[in-house]
């Protein structure tokens, strides 16, 4: 994705493995795309020390580091919350993305959530929102990691030619439920496609 955004002229900070760390998540200014591919999550009440400050600590994204917080969690240790390699939903709310249009949670069940009486569901949807992002695309449940590097470069492709979020999102369900149709039947083919949603702010 970073050559296909550099061959159309968008200057790419990029940070993978040991860079990829809540550090430099906060203090990067405002990008006009964030894309994060990683590990989603939203845990159920009382699984680990992390989830007792409420709903929005137990929806998150597992960035360098956050394998040894979930290792010190299972031991009964707590990290501290600021540099643990995961980034809860009230986090991501903290975070200065006004001026972001696009934020892309290229990881399972980002989506997902925990509704709240008067509230709605609760969860990254909700912190990245709150943190100025105009449109959000998210997954409603897990998509192999060869099927959405695929759906991606195809979005992606559409964006950088110019196409709104919104139709960018539409023609790369089309090319992707036409090009898995053959290996994976109707059903398979939507369930790819039919994982991806975009929220949109404006």
């Amino acid at each position: 994705l970073g050559e296909l955004a550099g061959r159309h002229g968008w200057v790419i900070d990029l940070f993978t493995g040991r860079t990829a760390t809540e550090q430099n998540l906060r203090t990067m200014p405002a990008p006009r795309c964030l894309h994060l591919a990683t590990h989603g999550f939203v845990l159920p009440a009382g699984r680990t020390p992390a989830e007792t400050g409420g709903l929005m600590d137990r929806a998150g994204l597992a960035l360098a580091g956050g394998r040894d917080t979930i290792a010190a969690w299972r031991e009964g240790r707590q990290p501290p919350a600021e540099s643990d390699g995961i980034l809860t939903a009230r986090e991501a709310a903290a975070l200065d993305l006004t001026g972001t249009e696009l934020v892309t949670l290229s990881a399972c069940e980002t989506a997902a959530g925990e509704a709240a009486l008067g509230e709605g569901v609760i969860g990254l949807r909700r912190g990245f929102a709150r943190a100025g992002a105009r449109n959000l695309l998210l997954t409603l449940w897990p998509v192999p990691d060869d099927e959405t590097a695929a759906f991606m470069r195809r979005f992606y492709g559409a964006l950088l030619a110019g196409r709104p979020a919104e139709e960018a999102l539409t023609q790369a369900r089309r090319e992707t439920l036409q090009a898995l149709l053959p290996e994976r039947g109707l059903a398979g083919a939507v369930r790819v496609v039919g994982a991806f949603v975009l929220d949109v702010r404006h």
